[in-house]
């Protein structure tokens, strides 16, 4: 479910210093492993949050030589989650490796890919979100309305 907001700041935003917590946004660099046939690649990743957005999370990544930032955007819920047990039934899904790891897998018709997190960089992450908008007292009103005003103009 790859998607690209305008609201969420990219990873080279997120690598400048003073990057991280805002009134309205979470932004985290992470390190990023890609795991491939050759063996792993490390990736520019940032993981990002907003209040605007507040059950959503976006995982974006980069390869260090340039090209295109590739975003995810999943359910907030499903790191959490992730981080105790296996996750997800769809295009993401998130499980420990070790104490140490998480692995986030996303795939559509086209691919698939297996990104490996520190799960110390997602726990930090989430501690974050929590302080902007505390799980489970999300608000899904400015959503919903701003939904409905695209649908009824």
């Amino acid at each position: 479910m790859g998607s690209s907001t305008g609201e969420t700041p990219t990873a080279a935003e997120a690598a400048r210093p003073g990057a991280g917590r805002s009134a309205d946004a979470v932004v985290r660099r992470a390190r990023g492993l890609l795991l491939t046939a050759q063996g792993p690649v490390a990736l520019h990743t940032a993981l990002g949050y907003s209040r605007h957005d507040p059950l959503a999370v976006t995982l974006t990544l980069r390869f260090p030589g340039g090209g295109p930032e590739r975003r995810w955007v999943f359910a907030r819920d499903l790191l959490d989650e992730g981080l105790r047990t296996a996750a997800g039934l769809s295009d993401v899904q998130v499980r420990t490796v070790d104490h140490d790891q998480l692995l986030i897998e996303m795939s559509r018709r086209s691919g698939y890919a297996a990104l490996v997190l520190r799960s110390a960089d997602v726990r930090a992450f989430l501690h974050h979100c929590d302080l902007a908008v505390p799980a489970g007292r999300e608000s899904l009103r400015p959503c919903l309305d701003a939904f409905l005003s695209l649908l009824l103009p």
